[in-house]
C-alpha cells in the first residue's frame, strides 16, 4: 500500500481543528464532530473526493472509542492519525 504522505500530513494537521471551534464558540459537541462539519463546508457541492473521505474520517475518529465503533478499511489514514496523537499526548 503506497500513503500519500501530503494526504496523510493533512490529516494531522487538521484533526483537531474542531478543538479551535469548539473553545471559539463554546460548542458542546465533540470536537470531532465540530471539526468535520467544520471541514465539510469547503469541500465543493458535498462531493467528497477519496482524499476528503481520509480527512473527515481522520477528524472524526482519532480517538480510540469512535475508532472502535466504526469499520473502517484498513488503508484508512484514521489508523495513523490515531496512532500518531496518541504518541504526541503521551
Amino acid at each position: 500500500m503506497v500513503v500519500d504522505s501530503r494526504l496523510v500530513t493533512i490529516c494531522g494537521l487538521l484533526h483537531d481543528i474542531g478543538k479551535v471551534c469548539q473553545r471559539a464558540d463554546n460548542e458542546k459537541k465533540t470536537h470531532a464532530d465540530i471539526g468535520a462539519e467544520f471541514l465539510q463546508q469547503f469541500m465543493t457541492n458535498n462531493k467528497k473526493t477519496p482524499d476528503d473521505v481520509q480527512l473527515l474520517q481522520s477528524v472524526l475518529f482519532h480517538h480510540g472509542v469512535a475508532l472502535k465503533n466504526v469499520n473502517l478499511p484498513v488503508s484508512a489514514l484514521a489508523y495513523l492519525v490515531y496512532e500518531a496523537d496518541n504518541i504526541a499526548a503521551g
